[in-house]
């Protein structure tokens, strides 16, 4: 499995322990976690423990990378827990089109191991990817708020 996937301005790579900083700040961010499956992580400890877990998962059962612009951390990508896809990108980074650049790395790399099940959708105050995101199947159900897969 790629441990790293390159586009034109970032670097999608494994997580590391020492990533947790880094995320805690778009973590603990209510802007950034709006549409995420949790609340805003109130501790650094938190994000730690939720970093641990990106990092020991199984590689069978996820396909996750930490996002970086010029070697800074700016988000996250990918499944966590095959087949959903998600990602979260830091609030002053939104609007640039690093999420829909790095999914298309994403979805290149999926389409390449073959047929898997990738449920494709995101969870995001950026759900406005889908409307640019290379992957026609994504349409938007819900302004702002969902984006599920167009299984036409």
């Amino acid at each position: 499995m790629a441990d790293e996937l390159r586009t034109k301005r970032l670097l999608l790579r494994r997580a590391r322990l020492d990533d947790a900083p880094a995320m805690h700040a778009i973590m603990s961010d209510a802007q950034a976690m709006r549409y995420w499956s949790t609340m805003p992580h109130a501790t650094l400890a938190e994000t730690e423990r939720w970093m641990e877990s990106m990092v020991t998962v199984d590689p069978a059962t996820s396909d996750d990378f930490i996002i970086t612009l010029d070697g800074a951390l700016i988000g996250k990508l990918g499944a966590w827990q095959l087949p959903e896809v998600g990602f979260l990108i830091a609030p002053q980074h939104m609007g640039k089109g690093y999420a829909s650049e790095a999914l298309a790395a994403f979805i290149a790399r999926r389409r390449g191991m073959g047929p898997s099940g990738t449920h494709r959708g995101c969870r995001s105050a950026q759900s406005s990817v889908a409307q640019a995101s290379p992957a026609p199947w994504l349409r938007r159900i819900w302004p702002r708020r969902r984006v599920v897969a167009d299984r036409r």
